[in-house]
């Protein structure tokens, strides 16, 4: 599923925009979500924005991530290949 993820973020990381060093990333870490595997859960990130939300402790960005996958507006930009 890492791949398919990756083609529908367009192969760039949805918080910086970068397309190298890519990974999938669970908004909701499995620890606290049983059904962490689907689709609406993950989201292609860098490995420097996955290091920063590790970091940051993964939860406090639940909403930040959330919004980029499910805002209208920057989901507009992502799909429409800006």
């Amino acid at each position: 599923m890492v791949h398919e993820i990756i083609i529908r973020d367009k192969h760039r990381c949805l918080r910086c925009r970068r397309s190298n060093n890519l990974c999938v990333h669970e908004i909701i870490p499995k620890s606290v979500c049983t059904d962490w595997k689907r689709e609406d859960n993950q989201i292609t990130l860098c490995s420097k924005c996955h290091t920063e939300i590790h970091a940051g402790g993964a939860l406090n960005y639940v909403e930040e991530l959330k919004e980029l996958i499910y805002g209208s507006s920057i989901r507009n930009k992502v799909y429409s290949g800006l």
